[in-house]
């Protein structure tokens, strides 16, 4: 799909990959591409923060709510959604890979060590064995939801807060009334690939056309 965008690929290996956040390798990169921005992976850096922080705008115009549920891969949207926030409502953060630790203090980075806002969390117990892990009852209760609101989340990603969702309203985790936004941040792409690989079934998923 990124070819078709006329996107120019480069693989590289585990090991190289790992070197992602290395300031060394990505001297040598800003080097080779000296025009080029070099973006991380998911986008997260402070120039994000500003730009996911006006999905709080928006919503502030749109509703009334008393807490706002995504998915976390990278901390640079919920960063984001915490400055601009500024303690008005709880966020909570579905992290979707295993992690100790890692993306609490990725956020608080990005926040920067004076930031007070406290009404923020990370749920690290609803990524199903880790990134890209599910089961089939995880597909077929994701389906379910699908077919209820009209919406298409995958597993993979979105999903994963779907099901914790779900868990929490049937631990009674929110209070009678409680008014909840979930905001969905991809992952739809990743379909047509999981598709490809056997592990949805093309009975039960469209491959979303982007245009």
């Amino acid at each position: 799909m990124a070819q078709q965008w006329g996107m120019e690929l480069q693989f590289v290996d585990r090991k190289t990959y790992r070197l992602r956040e290395n300031d060394d390798y990505l001297a040598e990169l800003q080097h080779a591409y000296p025009d080029y921005l070099i973006v991380p992976e998911g986008g997260s850096n402070t120039l994000a923060l500003a730009g996911v922080g006006e999905v709080i705008t928006e919503l502030s115009h749109q509703c009334e709510f008393d807490t706002l549920l995504t998915p976390v891969g990278s901390g640079g949207t919920l960063a984001g959604l915490i400055e601009a926030d500024r303690n008005q409502h709880k966020l909570i953060g579905i992290s979707v890979l295993k992690q100790d630790g890692y993306l609490e203090n990725q956020v608080k980075s990005l926040l920067g060590e004076s930031c007070l806002f406290n009404n923020w969390q990370i749920m690290s117990n609803f990524h199903l064995g880790g990134y890209a892990k599910f089961k089939v009852k995880d597909v077929q209760r994701i389906l379910s939801f699908n077919q209820i609101t009209g919406f298409i989340f995958e597993p993979v990603y979105s999903g994963k807060m779907i099901l914790a969702l779900l868990d929490l309203i049937e631990q009674g985790y929110f209070p009678s009334g409680h008014r909840i936004v979930l905001l969905h941040t991809g992952g739809l792409q990743g379909i047509g690939g999981m598709i490809e690989r056997n592990l949805l079934s093309a009975d039960h998923w469209t491959v979303p056309k982007f245009k």
